[in-house]
């Protein structure tokens, strides 16, 4: 996935396959979506762009879901379209 193994991707944050300056604000992103309450990626999906390992940065379609919590942590799946 994106030129990485699976055991480099799996616990790491989503913005390890995203380019700056989205990288930087991924964690801003999620805190507005909690105090706010009000979904600006979750629940749509659009055209974004994702960054390889080699640093490639390509287009991708996104869609982001809230399906419930897990030990009281919200649980998030994503679907990427290349």
């Amino acid at each position: 996935l994106f030129g990485y193994e699976l055991d480099e991707l799996i616990g790491k944050k989503v913005n390890l396959i995203v380019p700056s300056p989205y990288k930087e604000q991924h964690d801003s992103y999620l805190s507005n979506y909690f105090e706010s309450k009000k979904p600006k990626v979750i629940g749509t999906s659009r055209l974004v762009e994702g960054q390889h390992k080699d640093g490639t940065i390509f287009p991708i379609r996104l869609s982001v879901t809230q399906v419930g919590n897990l030990e009281g942590n919200p649980l998030f799946i994503g679907m990427i379209h290349k």
